[in-house]
């Protein structure tokens, strides 16, 4: 028998997809023809053809079913004889009573006589494994019984059994009286953010085994008990992989010999079936499904009715539904988690179970996530994938307007971005940023008259828009979201009005009032505000903020800080007293979410001291503004933007106090810092007559 390399399993893999678009006496022809000179390769490509075209239920076979352990692969090897009557005696454990069996071998519950206690013992089936693999199963158990973490069954020995016919490997771990997960959650109706928390508690499980060498590579729901105290245990760590015949311990045997795990929670590397290439991302990626299949009630795939290489494409190529189409619970931040945890590129993936943890708890305490949705740039990318044609026009027109921008474009851009980035932390900001960030790295400072290249590029672009990407109204939205934060970048307020408002009415529409939704209004604030209509920017941004708290709750971060928009907004209107009322509310609650030291509270702090200062309340003012520029320095650095504006801001509060030496050494100060950046001062709000 030929080794299985990763060239001859991909061999197989073309073999097949050709085969199975042909029919009968064609379909013969391509295999023979395919396979000519090679029988064993025959009888593999056809063995795959004539499998069973349902996979749904065996590709998701559990390990645990009713609370008590059961071999992965039960039903899955025919002909191989079950144990009608089981041991007395195996070791030093004396059997109590199977618990499950498959083709493997048996899991009994057992009878520990030193130290006494009960303990869950899984017995390989003789002759199953050489000398040679016997050793190395072996050794890797003892490895994984040096795991020690609540959240993982205790494995605690490894030996072998000899009945005087043949030796019959075991190990014996950790009895967890407990419901796989899915069970628990059911049985105790547990709200999302509970369920988040467990998800959490097993990243920190999976992130303990990581750190010490060890991956799971079939974690999946039936693998984590829930016990009484709510503590989840994950099981089988590491076995799957304890054996050269991996394959025939978990899900899958098709004689390819490559496919390590369950199906529906494989990694795309993972499906791939080279063991040798997986890393502890292939982990990351089956928690994300785990999470996924919590929340959502169903997985992200629908792979029943599928045959096997039909269901391992779908995992490689195709997008996993989106679970805000199957709830609204999992809109906004929830959906970011799920989708940065199954990214199909692993390096755009969490880099680590801890990473996906520390996400999930953010969201947890309501603070903003590591994690932010895929770039419009990754998004028009993946767009062209599956429509090539019906996206050149639009990607010719963008790169266009941003390899056509000038050095002056420029330095408005950085200048407005650095603003929004301290004054706004909204998730499509962020991703505009990401966008722009790298691919005007290599516009042209030396191109002149930019302002009028970029206007007839935004056109042009969003005119591609509208008739290069019909049937897919959602980017168009997404786009004419971009092409208006462009255009307020540069000072094009109607222009920017106009995309906002666009996009603003197709994402409604067709998504409802999600926080994208509040986003896209965000913005048509923001531009509202910088063209004079303060009246209507602050309409626009209480109706963000309504959905915000409809979204996430009333004294929610993503919320308080559209709040200490509006208070900013107040403050344009010279409405001091309202102003300075909503600055105090958002200021509290955002020093409760983030503490005294971040980037928001700093916002809300300048926006109270600004209105206290036309109020005449300067000293309590002054203190305001000086805590608002220790934070910033400290978080942005003493050449920030948003430091200038701070200066300025205690510069006004200085002068009305009548130190206006010290004023002008403050504002100089700000002043500098716009000449090291800008070549020349920048206007800056100031305060207000």
């Amino acid at each position: 028998m030929k080794p299985m390399t990763p060239e001859r399993y991909q061999r197989i893999k073309e073999i097949f997809f050709a085969a199975s678009e042909c029919d009968g006496a064609d379909r013969a022809r391509l295999v023979a023809e395919a396979c000519r000179g090679d029988s064993q390769l025959l009888i593999e490509v056809s063995e795959l053809l004539d499998a069973p075209e349902q996979v749904g239920e065996f590709l998701g076979q559990p390990v645990l079913e009713s609370g008590a352990l059961k071999s992965a692969v039960a039903g899955t090897q025919e002909g191989l004889p079950r144990a009608t009557v089981f041991p007395e005696r195996i070791g030093q454990y004396r059997i109590v009573r199977l618990l499950g069996e498959g083709g493997m071998g048996a899991v009994y519950e057992a009878e520990q006589a030193t130290p006494s206690r009960r303990v869950a013992l899984k017995v390989i089936r003789p002759g199953i494994l050489s000398p040679k693999l016997l050793r190395r199963f072996e050794h890797e158990v003892q490895v994984l019984g040096r795991l020690q973490h609540p959240g993982i069954a205790q494995i605690y020995e490894a030996g072998s059994d000899d009945d005087g016919a043949a030796a019959a490997p075991f190990f014996a771990m950790e009895l967890i009286a407990g419901q796989p997960l899915t069970e628990y959650v059911k049985a105790n109706d547990l709200d999302v953010p509970t369920q988040l928390e467990l998800i959490a508690k097993v990243c920190d499980a999976v992130q303990h085994a990581h750190q010490r060498g060890v991956i799971h590579r079939d974690l999946k729901p039936a693998n984590i008990l829930v016990d009484r105290s709510g503590q989840p245990k994950v099981l089988d760590f590491g076995v799957a992989r304890a054996t050269d015949a991996d394959v025939q311990v978990t899900t899958l045997q098709t004689d390819v010999g490559l496919l390590v795990g369950t199906i529906p929670y494989m990694s795309p590397e993972q499906i791939e079936g080279d063991s040798a290439s997986l890393d502890t991302r292939c982990d990351v990626y089956a928690l994300g499904v785990v999470l996924y299949e919590l929340v959502c009630g169903r997985l992200p795939f629908d792979l029943d009715r599928k045959s096997v290489l039909e269901a391992v494409r779908c995992i490689r190529e195709d997008e996993p539904i989106r679970g805000s189409a199957i709830t609204k619970a999992v809109r906004g931040d929830v959906e970011t988690i799920l989708l940065k945890a199954m990214e199909k590129d692993r390096d755009r993936r969490y880099q680590s179970a801890s990473e996906l943890a520390a996400d999930i708890r953010r969201y947890l305490r309501h603070e903003p996530l590591s994690a932010r949705p895929p770039s419009a740039a990754y998004q028009l990318r993946k767009l062209a994938q599956r429509k090539k044609a019906a996206v050149f026009g639009a990607a010719i027109a963008v790169v266009g307007l941003l390899l056509g921008t000038g050095g002056a474009a420029w330095q408005a851009y950085e200048a407005t971005v650095e603003r929004d980035r301290a004054v706004r932390q909204t998730r499509v900001a962020e991703q505009i940023i990401s966008f722009l960030q790298d691919v005007l790295a290599s516009a042209d400072p030396a191109v002149s008259d930019a302002d009028v290249t970029v206007r007839g590029a935004l056109d042009r672009a969003a005119r591609s828009v509208e008739t290069e990407l019909t049937g897919e109204p959602l980017l168009q939205a997404l786009v004419h979201h971009q092409i208006g934060q462009i255009y307020h970048r540069l000072g094009r307020y109607e222009e920017a009005e106009r995309h906002l408002r666009t996009a603003l009415e197709v994402h409604r529409r067709l998504a409802g009032d999600d926080e994208e939704t509040a986003a896209i209004i965000t913005d048509l604030a923001w531009a509202l505000q910088e063209h004079g209509d303060f009246d209507g920017s602050e309409r626009t941004f209480r109706e963000s903020l309504a959905i915000m708290r409809r979204l996430f709750g009333e004294d929610a971060p993503q919320a308080v800080v559209v709040l200490a928009f509006i208070a900013d907004t107040k403050n344009l209107k010279r409405e001091w007293p309202e102003a300075a009322a909503l600055a105090r509310d958002a200021l509290a609650l955002l020093t409760q979410s983030f503490g005294s030291e971040h980037e928001d509270t700093a916002y809300a702090q300048t926006t109270l001291a600004r209105a206290l200062t036309n109020m005449g309340q300067t000293n309590e003012a002054e203190r305001l503004y000086r805590r608002a520029l220790t934070t910033q320095r400290k978080l942005l650095g003493d050449d920030h933007l948003q430091v200038t504006f701070t200066l300025t801001g205690l510069a006004d509060c200085l002068s009305v106090m009548g130190r206006a030496d010290e004023a002008t050494e403050v504002r100089e100060q700000a002043a500098v810092i716009k000449r090291q950046r800008f070549g020349e001062p920048v206007e800056t709000p100031g305060l207000q007559p």
